[in-house]
């Protein structure tokens, strides 16, 4: 399983899987002298294997979906310089393939408006966050995303999956690029997911907002390469910045809330955790903006406005 799933997902050429006695309690050595021929030797017993051998035989419903968080949280960061899709290479192609789709669509480029100068100046390193935050752009609005009560669902129940798995990430440092989270076979209507728990495939967050159906059913490929994420937030406006592992793509989605957040303003990178389900792709909320994405009653609304970069 995990063979195909490099294969499938990650694009890597005829990977070979192989149990090992490895020494110094290290837990996967890849021989990666001859690309076309790729082995990864996994320690017999090593993190997460007997969970999933033990899986394989009592829930085999969720084998598969722990096996890609296995792979994404285990093996990617050993693999990534050989990954397709997080090197400068695929990020070249992945560029084409976007600009072919925005030939197909390309009579929305008026709605979208360009990228605010503001984050832009910011995205080149010629202004802090500060700046970004203090200031309002000019850009014009893609439209309004609306959010009720019965739009939020929980983690638990929608994403079953995610909640029974104990595979966390490698590595709390956020400068890490990641792959997102693949529940391609999960779908859900809703469009804030909240974890009742603290999930370690998570990261710590607990709130996760759902970008457009647009952006969701159009910009899937970018989100399932390694990417980096930030987010800014002050005022009325919360801006996340998605970067690809290469570093020269970016992806801005920019929120203007009707209400003020509350708490200063503030910005840093965070950890990805991006999740990938059916129709919809979901985003983490730092804590300290949470509440902007709470509704228990009633509905919030907020303006919606995104491009490369």
């Amino acid at each position: 399983r995990i063979e195909t799933i490099l294969s499938e997902d990650y694009l890597l050429a005829r990977p070979s899987l192989l149990f090992a006695d490895i020494s110094h309690n290290v837990s996967i050595v890849v021989d990666s002298d001859n690309p076309e021929e790729l082995t990864i030797n996994l320690r017999r017993g090593g993190p997460g294997i007997p969970e999933l051998l033990q899986l394989r035989s009592t829930s085999p419903q969720l084998f598969g979906p722990f096996t890609k968080d296995f792979v994404r949280n285990y093996i990617f960061r050993h693999v990534q310089d050989l990954v397709p899709s997080a090197t400068r290479q695929g990020a070249e192609e992945l560029k084409r393939l976007l600009n072919r789709r925005k030939e197909l669509y390309r009579y929305e480029s008026e709605d979208i408006g360009s990228l605010d100068p503001l984050l832009e100046k910011f995205l080149e390193g010629a202004i802090t966050l500060e700046d970004v935050v203090k200031n309002r752009g000019t850009t014009r609005y893609v439209g309004r995303q609306s959010l009720s009560a019965n739009q939020v669902g929980t983690i638990e129940a929608e994403i079953p999956t995610l909640s029974h798995s104990d595979a966390a990430p490698p590595s709390d440092e956020p400068g890490y690029a990641m792959p997102g989270i693949l529940r391609l076979e999960t779908d859900t209507k809703m469009k804030v997911l909240v974890a009742g728990s603290e999930l370690p495939q998570l990261a710590g967050f607990k709130t996760f907002v759902g970008l457009t159906n647009r952006v969701s059913l159009h910009e899937k490929d970018f989100f399932i390469a390694p990417h980096h994420t930030r987010v800014i937030w002050a005022q009325h406006r919360v801006v996340f910045v998605f970067q690809h592992a290469a570093g020269d793509l970016s992806f801005y989605y920019d929120l203007e809330l009707r209400d003020p957040l509350q708490g200063p303003p503030g910005g840093r990178e965070i950890q990805t955790t991006t999740l990938l389900t059916k129709s919809r792709i979901f985003v983490p909320v730092p804590p300290e903006i949470e509440g902007a994405f709470s509704v228990s009653s009633g509905s919030r609304e907020f303006y919606v406005r995104y491009d490369y970069v």
